[in-house]
């Protein structure tokens, strides 16, 4: 598989490259338009151009149903009330205008309830596309590093803090797709998991001490792992 060369993170939902600023569920949006993004200059291959796609479209339906439930709960309620009301009048025809203000309120909480429950739906798609972007983003930051990355220049490139890139690293770490090392300074650099390998006895060359470095892991396998991480990450914690 060809890599896509690194490139600095566009609006994947139109052609323009506004600035981003943080929001409190879609992490990064994007100044113009307002849809979800990795934070502006970020180095990544586009891989996660789709599920920030799919955020943004969850997010759009979900606002709608809110606003549509909100209208539903309010009219529902003005009916019940309404009829409520005139089955407490002692005048004729009262009985049945509360029959008809009572029935025009049900279908309105019918949907109000349809309505809670696909924004809970959509909240948790837009939080799981949201997981899956930015893990895609950090997989194609640090494994694209051509050197030692740190905890604070990974939260500066993604626009975290550098908690977040500590956590993010060390799930990375655990995983094996990074290893760390502690420098002179002691500070914590990661690199790209690598494993050894030794050349088999009798081969042209071959001694007992000799070993290469390889890759850990394939990019299809690397890419598994990852969306792994990503779907356990984006399930309700306990």
């Amino acid at each position: 598989m060809t890599e896509r060369p690194m490139q600095t993170s566009g609006c994947p939902h139109a052609n323009h490259f506004g600035k981003t600023v943080p929001h409190a569920e879609l992490r990064q949006i994007c100044t113009v338009c307002g849809g979800p993004r990795i934070h502006a200059g970020a180095q990544t291959r586009g891989g996660e151009v789709e599920a920030l796609r799919a955020a943004k479209e969850a997010y759009t339906r979900r606002t709608s149903w809110r606003f549509g439930a909100g209208c539903s709960a309010a009219l529902a309620t003005f009916g019940t009330i309404i009829g409520l009301a005139l089955l407490r009048l002692d005048v004729g025809g009262a009985t049945t205008m509360a029959v008809v203000f009572l029935g025009l309120a049900a279908p309105f909480a019918l949907v109000f309830m349809t309505g809670l429950a696909r924004i809970a739906t959509y909240s948790k798609k837009m939080r799981a596309s949201v997981e899956a972007a930015w893990s895609r983003a950090l997989r194609d930051t640090v494994l694209g590093a051509t050197q030692p990355m740190l905890a604070s220049t990974l939260a500066q490139q993604l626009g975290a803090t550098e908690d977040e890139a500590d956590r993010w690293l060390a799930e990375l770490s655990a995983e094996g797709l990074l290893r760390s090392e502690v420098t002179d300074e002691g500070q914590i650099v990661y690199l790209p998991a690598t494993r050894m390998r030794i050349a088999a006895p009798g081969s042209p060359g071959a001694s007992p001490d000799m070993a290469s470095s390889e890759p850990l892991s394939s990019d299809a396998e690397l890419e598994a792992r990852f969306a792994d991480l990503a779907r356990r990450e984006s399930q309700p914690k306990p």
